[in-house]
């Protein structure tokens, strides 16, 4: 299929709601891969009254990198597109430079699509990289998930990263510029051969004059990939079977029907089951040997609590339990009179004005904790859940204990409902 601005408008599609869409942004480094994507996305957000918003992020690794942002955005002036340069500030990178650059642009990417309203960043990866990173997965010793490659969806701080190239190949997008009269700009550290990915592009590029190499591992990558899913839907039918969504927003499964499934699903259940518990299904899967300690070490204790991507696992009583880590939940936020959301799980409807809302403190529940009440759940697990407040009025709620403590006695007429999204469990208070 060639790459051009029809075939590439009927991919996004696939990805995108166009009725809803209003920003998009693209990661620019000015190769000629991103190039080609800036400009196929500006005439489809041109003819659909979009906002684009190129990003380029000048790494500070290499002397030019910073005259080579300007350049891009003097580059692109020309056709008024928008552009900004983000610059990654770090100390002397002393190892895996190449990865350390990888994950800070995301963050810095995504950081900045969150703070300006954009819900879809578009990268430049192409059927060519998609050769390379199984390649590379393969020599390190990954499993099927790393095998099957580079997704055309993830999520990453609740921005979608869509890659509408990976069925397009180099040389497609080369006859696409060059076809457009456009310019590109080469990094030269992608011929640099101390990187292990250039080494990679290298051993590609001999490889495919006899065995078409870069098609048999994008041929790998969508086989493991089909293997992947089937075994992953497999793992949500284990989830629904012998899993229970707890009333505070927790996750647990008996010990006994844990460890009668196998391994491998084992392994999958723990990751599959922090993402729940934190909502986010396609962020990137927790690496195997975190998710293989937790495992040994859930087959070795009772009444632990291990920490995992920013959840807490605790074997308590022959159960096992996944909860958020209380210090990675959302702090105080002020409610407003209608309906809210709170850390991505809770949807709060609220009547009255001058409240906030926080995760709960032990300083909080000292303060309002009933006499002898005994929570029925384990460990700190009530520590993971909301508290809604008016420290101006006296009163402090707990709406998933069911527990209300007011300086005033009288009547408040307050109507409270919060309903945990993942659980579907709904909790109304009224006072």
């Amino acid at each position: 299929m060639e790459l051009n601005y029809t075939n590439f408008n009927n991919k996004l599609i696939n990805f995108i709601n166009l009725s809803k869409l209003k920003k998009l942004a693209v990661s620019l480094s000015g190769g000629a891969d991103s190039m080609c994507l800036t400009f196929l996305l500006d005439k489809f957000c041109r003819q659909n009254n979009i906002f684009l918003m190129a990003i380029t992020i000048d790494h500070k690794l290499r002397a030019e990198s910073t005259l080579e942002a300007n350049k891009i955005s003097k580059y692109l002036k020309k056709y008024d597109i928008n552009h900004i340069t983000l610059t990654w500030h770090h100390n002397d990178i002393k190892a895996n430079i190449q990865n350390e650059a990888r994950n800070a642009r995301y963050k810095i990417l995504c950081d900045y699509c969150k703070e300006n309203d954009i819900d879809n960043l578009f990268v430049g990866h192409t059927f060519d990289d998609q050769a390379e990173t199984v390649l590379l997965r393969i020599l390190r010793g990954s499993g099927i998930d790393g095998v099957s490659g580079i997704d055309a969806l993830t999520i990453m701080n609740e921005v979608k990263i869509i890659r509408p190239l990976l069925s397009f190949k180099k040389i497609q997008i080369l006859d696409f510029l060059k076809k457009e009269r456009l310019i590109w700009f080469e990094d030269e550290s992608n011929k640099n051969t101390k990187y292990d990915r250039v080494k990679i592009r290298n051993l590609i590029s001999q490889l495919d004059k006899d065995f078409k190499f870069t098609e048999r591992l994008n041929l790998l990558s969508y086989n493991a990939k089909r293997a992947k899913n089937f075994i992953n839907s497999y793992v949500v039918k284990v989830f629904e079977k012998h899993c229970i969504a707890g009333d505070l927003g927790f996750i647990s499964i008996k010990q006994s029907s844990f460890n009668n499934l196998d391994e491998e699903i084992q392994l999958r259940l723990i990751n599959y089951i922090i993402r729940y518990v934190k909502n986010e299904p396609l962020t990137y899967p927790i690496r195997l040997e975190s998710l293989k300690v937790v495992l040994a070490n859930l087959q070795k204790v009772d009444d632990k609590k291990f920490t995992l991507s920013n959840c807490e696992i605790l074997l308590h009583k022959n159960s096992i339990y996944f909860y958020r880590e209380p210090k990675f939940i959302e702090s105080r936020k002020q409610l407003l009179i209608g309906n809210n959301l709170w850390d991505k799980s809770y949807q709060i409807s609220i009547n009255s004005e001058g409240f906030e809302i926080s995760k709960l403190t032990k300083e909080f529940w000292h303060k309002i904790r009933p006499k002898n009440f005994i929570h029925k759940v384990p460990g700190d697990i009530v520590f993971s859940t909301p508290i809604i407040f008016s420290e101006i009025k006296g009163v402090y709620i707990l709406p998933l204990s069911n527990i209300v403590s007011s300086l005033n006695n009288s009547k408040l007429n307050i109507k409270i409902k919060v309903t945990h999204i993942l659980s579907k469990s709904s909790f109304e208070i009224c006072c």
